[in-house]
């Protein structure tokens, strides 16, 4: 039944986009990721794929064990699923759900015709030698074969799989008594005694005659049936009402759900889903924050919330911050590029806390200290700390309320540490924005001393410079109150962790030469290893012409979150650094990609909460899946130890 999941895997990519089985998905999902290769297949041709090495190697493994037939038979469903009365022209759906009940997940496909598919179901029994019952159920048929359960009706198919919760007992005792001691008399009360008359019995003499001996008999007592004891206890011992379900109840229950739509409402009565999905998108991603993660707590893989588990009130914490709040995902393979976008929809808290932080300018006088010249990368951030703060104070404290082990004492020792904590000043210091820079490859010269022997083995010292290649980085941040940042950096200097060079200061650095500045000027703070830009070009910043580009200044100036990565330079510059000829991994791993990707663009929008990751790829004439199913392919051929053909 594996073997026959993975098939139906695979299928996705023959598959048009379609929402019709949409409705039979529950609004309280987990998750739902939908394959629309309708418009997949207007870009690539998904039968050449599937017929590339890494597919057929993964086939193999299914088959392998089987005879010919049965392998033709697999074949013929991924190449023409028709022949088993598949329906190609709508999305294939895997969804899961984590709740109460258990975790479940289940790959929902359609059918054109339920006979035809019922027979192959009933071949692949044999096959597998799993002769599982195909049962009649109310509007389906199911079976089980191997760990999953397969059901159907005329129109949809469902593998499904799952864990029931474990059972809630209930050790609540009724309060009424089930014996009613008022017809007893209780210990205080005296009990009314009678005088009875007793008469004196005559006196009879017992006349003892002798008796010859006889001689013993064995008796032979028959056996006593024991009865079964039953000890009647005061109170009922009725865990729960029901017997809890047993697992093949609740995963075939979680079937039945789905093919009769048994829930109160779909997943198409959330106008967020609606407007997600009905963007143009070759897959889609639906994911509900809250249930996902509540995850730690024990459900699917065991994922999530981990680290808030040990404490009592996890759920009511999650419960604040992510109800109502879910995350939708588009992934489009576009010309060239690979294009993911992700935004945080619904009306939860979470939502207008993160709008509210977001509301926050870019530091234009960052722009004149970024070298763009040789620029290998730079990611940005900013949000306002004030509102974040706030925003979190407020759904922790709510959270906290609603745990019987804080209740309203938590408040008031928040309260106590605002007293001992000036958070104005705080918010003041911080202005909640970094920006990291990779602007290049510098050099360092380190004196090095060493040995050198003559033919008679005599050392002499010689003395050497050694030149070392680093990366070179900026990484900086504003502040507010420079009285106050100036507290924390003579703090540092008692420490002598930061040496005053006047208008700047040194940072002891190691011994391969690097050498570290720090310096505040008009509100940044920068921390660096390019001594020249902090000794020469602190005041002006380096020259107009030398800083980024008008495309990085618009997208640093517009979004909250800005990423950027040039793969290529990045790996002209690794080989001039020690790193490549040491073989590191980083260089291993640049050298598999450096000659497909060419940059990685990150950018998240100030207002919508939607954020852009677009994987820029060197050849711009050939789909992105193509690309990208190739590479796969030459990684599991080189797994496998085979070479492309």
């Amino acid at each position: 039944m594996k073997k026959l999941f993975l098939c139906f895997l695979l299928l996705s990519g023959h598959t048009l986009g379609a929402q019709d089985l949409i409705s039979h998905v529950p609004s309280d999902v987990t998750f739902l990721f939908s394959w629309n290769a309708s418009q997949v297949s207007q870009k690539v041709n998904t039968r050449q794929l599937l017929q590339q090495e890494s597919v057929d190697l993964l086939f193999q493994d299914m088959v392998k064990g089987l005879d010919s037939l049965q392998q033709e038979e697999y074949y013929n469903l991924l190449t023409n699923p028709e022949t088993y009365g598949i329906n190609s022209k709508q999305s294939i759906h895997l969804l899961g759900r984590n709740n109460g009940e258990g975790s479940f997940y289940a790959l929902m496909f359609p059918l054109f015709n339920a006979s035809l598919f019922e027979e192959f179901v009933a071949r692949q029994a044999i096959i597998t030698d799993q002769p599982g019952e195909i049962m009649e159920m109310e509007g389906y048929k199911l079976v089980q074969m191997g760990g999953y359960y397969l059901g159907w009706n005329e129109t949809i198919g469902v593998i499904a799989d799952g864990e029931a919760a474990a059972p809630q007992y209930d050790f609540t005792f009724p309060e009424e008594n089930p014996y009613d001691y008022e017809e007893y008399p209780t210990y205080d009360e005296e009990v009314p005694t009678e005088e009875i008359a007793v008469e004196e019995a005559p006196v009879i003499e017992e006349v003892v005659e002798e008796v010859a001996p006889v001689e013993e008999e064995m008796i032979i007592e028959a056996p006593v049936e024991e009865e079964d004891i039953v000890i009647e206890a005061p109170y009922p011992m009725d865990y729960t009402e029901e017997e809890p379900y047993t697992e093949t109840e609740a995963v075939t229950g979680w079937v039945d759900e789905l093919l009769n739509r048994y829930f109160d409402q779909s997943l198409t009565s959330n106008p967020d889903y609606l407007a997600a999905a009905a963007k143009p998108a070759d897959a889609h991603l639906w994911v509900d924050y809250r249930q996902f993660m509540s995850m730690g707590q024990g459900g699917m893989g065991g994922f999530g919330a981990q680290g808030m588990a040990a404490l009592g009130g996890a759920n009511q914490l999650i419960d604040q911050m992510y109800k109502d709040v879910f995350l939708t995902m588009t992934l489009n393979f576009n010309q060239g590029a690979l294009e993911l976008q992700s935004q945080m929809v619904g009306s939860g808290k979470m939502i207008e806390v993160m709008k509210n932080a977001y509301d926050a300018k870019f530091n234009k006088k960052m722009w004149k200290y970024v070298d763009g010249r040789e620029l290998l990368g730079y990611y940005s951030v900013r949000f306002d700390v004030e509102d974040l703060v706030e925003g979190f104070k407020e759904i922790f404290l709510s959270a906290m309320a609603d745990m019987p082990m804080f209740g309203n004492s938590f408040s008031k020792v928040t309260d106590v540490l605002g007293i001992i904590i000036d958070e104005d000043a705080l918010y003041d210091l911080f202005k909640g924005d970094i920006m990291v820079a990779m602007t290049g490859v510098r050099q360092s010269e380190t004196p090095v001393t060493s040995y050198e022997y003559d033919e008679n083995f005599n050392p002499s010292q010689v003395e050497k410079i050694v030149k070392k290649q680093f990366p070179e980085f900026l990484v900086m941040t504003s502040y507010g109150n420079e009285e106050n940042m100036m507290k924390l950096i003579r703090l540092a200097e008692s420490f002598n962790v930061a040496i005053s060079m006047g208008s700047y200061y040194q940072i002891p650095g190691g011994t391969d030469g690097q050498e570290y500045f720090l310096a505040l000027k008009d509100g940044v703070l920068l921390f660096t290893n390019d001594g020249a830009l902090i000794q020469e070009d602190l005041d002006s910043g380096v020259a107009a012409s030398s800083r980024l580009g008008k495309m990085h200044r618009k997208n640093l100036r517009k979004n909250v979150q800005s990423m950027f990565w040039d793969v290529q330079a990045t790996w002209n510059a690794l080989q001039q650094t020690d790193a490549a000829a040491s073989g590191g991994e980083m260089a291993e791993a640049m050298e598999k990609v450096q000659d497909k990707l060419d940059s990685i663009s990150m950018l998240t929008s100030r207002k919508s909460l939607r954020t852009s990751l677009t994987l820029d790829l060197m050849d711009k004439e050939s789909n992105a899946l193509e690309q990208v199913l190739y590479l796969i392919n030459q990684v599991v051929l080189e797994a496998a130890g085979l070479k492309r053909i």
